[in-house]
């Protein structure tokens, strides 16, 4: 299920949304904490998340050029969807009333590439 506050999507064969893992703390620890504040869950900070593959998040929370190979997946020339490297989620609808993180807002791009 996708860890994004207030999704309810969920990872099924079905399914045509890519799910993708929350970075894992031990191996990208800025990444993974701007993950934890953006997709505005209560449960986790990066003293208390402990990876695994299947805290995901969904596709709809990216922009869709954070996605590498949507139209191969599509087209059934790949078998599961691909981010960019350093892409970070930045699609969510949150209610008024929940407190942002200023210092996260705007913090980083979509996706980093050396351009």
């Amino acid at each position: 299920m996708c860890q994004a506050y207030g999704c309810s999507n969920r990872v099924s064969k079905r399914s045509q949304l890519g799910f993708f893992s929350i970075p894992d703390p031990r191996k990208e620890p800025q990444r993974c904490r701007i993950w934890l504040k953006k997709i505005g869950t209560d449960k986790f900070n990066l003293k208390t998340y402990t990876y695994s593959k299947n805290r995901v998040v969904c596709e709809e929370h990216f922009e869709p050029d954070c996605i590498e190979n949507a139209l191969a997946t599509e087209l059934g020339f790949a078998k599961r969807k691909q981010l960019k490297p350093g892409s970070i989620p930045t699609i969510f609808t949150f209610p008024k009333n929940q407190k942002r993180d200023p210092a996260v807002s705007g913090e980083v791009k979509k996706h980093r590439e050396d351009r």
